[in-house]
């Protein structure tokens, strides 16, 4: 398969470059993760300390929406790269901004990273409330009971501070990706192939 043109190929070969241990140290992994009010999914997702989203343009990808994509990965997580095809970095530089990272791919699988990401640190507490189930944050911040709907309960959380969220979100995410990591790490070969992806997607739990 070539990695040009299949996305799925491109985030298989970016998890073994990130394991290699570029870029990002000791996180797990989420693949077509439901994140924020409009229900968007991440192409792939590492979590550590921080959160670092990736969108993901293969070679016959469309580029038009991408923009888009990068702005509402911006109000949930704290650092952003968009990793492209080589043949896309006319297109990328025009509508990157200074604090998004850039990374091409060129056919022969090799990655270039032009440029790291600077941290986010201006992202929507709706946004990030929105990425979390109802249990979870009930769980998390002790509500209490005469708060019952997931809309009682996230708009009397807006008034927590954007640390105290991050802090909720990254919680939340590494308790319900470390079990899947731990089975794609116990699945997949010495390689990643596409197919080990699938135990990193995440499940309707997750997105309520």
């Amino acid at each position: 398969m070539s990695y040009s043109n299949n996305a799925n190929a491109i985030k298989a070969l970016l998890i073994d470059y990130i394991e290699n241990g570029n870029l990002i140290e000791d996180c797990v992994y989420g693949n077509e993760l439901f994140y924020g009010t409009k229900k968007r999914q991440t192409d792939l997702l590492a979590v550590n300390g921080y959160t670092t989203a990736f969108e993901i343009k293969s070679k016959n990808d469309d580029f038009r929406k991408t923009r888009e994509q990068l702005n509402d990965y911006k109000k949930v997580f704290d650092f952003q790269y968009l990793v492209a095809h080589c043949s896309h970095e006319e297109k990328a530089l025009k509508i990157l901004k200074p604090n998004e990272g850039f990374i091409l791919l060129d056919d022969d699988g090799t990655f270039s990273i032009r440029r790291h990401p600077k941290i986010i640190v201006k992202q929507s507490k709706v946004e990030i409330l929105n990425t979390m189930p109802l249990s979870f944050l009930k769980k998390h911040f002790k509500v209490h009971q005469r708060y019952k709907t997931v809309t009682d309960v996230r708009k009397h959380l807006e008034s927590r501070s954007l640390n105290d969220l991050k802090t909720a979100l990254r919680s939340f995410l590494r308790e319900r990706l470390i079990p899947r990591n731990n089975v794609f790490r116990e699945e997949k070969g010495t390689v990643t192939h596409f197919e080990d992806l699938k135990f990193l997607v995440s499940f309707p739990d997750i997105i309520v």
